[in-house]
């Protein structure tokens, strides 16, 4: 009843049903060893389907988010092989936004967004080529480009000139998202996507996922709130001490073996 009068809806309706995922292999990793890790990291192999939704879930300091970084470019790689759609990816930021990898980062402050410029500047940063003309900025791109986006996100602001800093957690969220569906991205990895926004806009954030996925994308989630990690996913991959020690799926997908993995306690037999 508390979750009802909060956002207008059951808690079973949090999360939107699942689509089933395709069988195309968008997201292929083969051996990666993120940098900065252990020195005897077990290398990662991780295949990410088209619609399919994967989340990476572990205690703070598990590696989760090297994970995300490193296939982003974001951070090194001391061994391994990243493809999307069958296109070889090199180790940097701009060779993963070419190849199809968009990165939402865990501090959309100061990672995601530029909090004193617009939010129809915030909206087009990575893809200024699509508003500009002869190398000249234009604003009127900047604002249709804003509103193609803000109806589809439902961003909620007073206007396209209203500084970024001006709005609420969920809706500063909703123009990193934006910021990055605008460079039509096939894989989309997203670091504590609700993290520091009310529940209300957190419905909605599980709302994209689930059409993005649905319409074809392959989605990897890292998330520290367990009912998160359980709800949105098709498939569970669980790190520890920077390597993955396990996988679940379907019916195996529960909190508590999730936690039996991250802390790396064996399950008691019943």
């Amino acid at each position: 009843m508390l979750f009802r009068s909060m956002v207008g809806r059951d808690v079973d309706t949090v999360f939107p049903p699942l689509a089933e995922p395709g069988q195309e292999i968008v997201l292929k990793v083969r051996g990666l060893v993120p940098g900065g890790g252990r020195a005897d990291a077990v290398p990662i192999d991780l295949d990410v389907r088209a619609g399919e939704i994967v989340s990476v879930a572990g205690l703070v300091g598990s590696g989760r988010s090297r994970l995300l970084r490193t296939l982003a470019g974001a951070q090194p790689r001391d061994a391994g092989t990243v493809e999307v759609a069958g296109r070889r990816v090199r180790g940097t930021v701009r060779d993963a936004v070419a190849a199809g990898i968009a990165l939402v980062p865990e501090e959309r402050k100061t990672d995601g967004l530029v909090l004193p410029l617009s939010v129809r500047a915030n909206t087009t940063l990575a893809s200024l080529g699509s508003v500009t003309s002869w190398g000249w900025l234009s604003p009127g791109r900047e604002r249709d480009a804003f509103s193609i986006e803000q109806r589809r996100l439902q961003i909620q602001t007073s206007g396209p000139d209203q500084g970024t800093w001006q709005l609420s957690g969920g809706n500063q969220q909703k123009i990193v998202l934006a910021k990055w569906l605008r460079t039509r991205p096939k894989v989309l990895l997203l670091d504590e996507p609700t993290r520091g926004i009310d529940i209300g806009a957190k419905t909605e954030i599980y709302r994209i996922i689930r059409e993005l996925a649905a319409a074809g994308m392959a989605v990897v989630v890292v998330s520290s709130d367990l009912p998160e990690v359980t709800g949105l996913a098709h498939r569970v991959v669980v790190c520890r001490q920077g390597q993955v020690v396990g996988e679940l799926s379907g019916p195996d997908i529960a909190e508590e073996k999730i936690m039996n993995l991250a802390l790396g306690v064996r399950e008691v037999p019943a």
